[in-house]
């Protein structure tokens, strides 16, 4: 059996994942919240544990106040539905502004 390769989502690689067919629906992701999500929100880091959740759905858009700033960068935006099945299968919406993303493949 191989072993998991994890993979982090950036804004400089999640267009290529998705054009490869890596970040598709059914595969295993891990997450958790990012540190300036922690902060903005004031939630306490001790808490912010990783949680693991398959994609049923990936969707883009594109990001007009991003666009006009610099249109080779960050512009497309991509939110991933996953199934939270660290925490009982409960479905979420979760993207690069407000989460650390790995793609878990092997």
């Amino acid at each position: 059996m191989s072993k998991p390769v994890y993979t982090r989502l950036t804004h400089t690689n999640v267009n290529k994942l998705q054009d490869s067919g890596m970040l598709r629906k059914g595969n295993l992701v891990k997450y958790r919240f990012n540190d300036t999500t922690l902060f903005d929100y004031e939630l306490s880091s001790t808490e912010n544990e990783w949680y693991k959740g398959i994609i049923s759905d990936v969707f883009w858009f594109i990001n007009s106040n991003k666009l006009s700033v610099n249109p080779d960068k960050d512009a497309i935006c991509y939110d991933l539905k996953v199934h939270n099945i660290t925490d009982g299968g409960k479905s979420e919406t979760i993207n690069l502004e407000l989460y650390e993303i790995f793609l878990i493949t092997s």
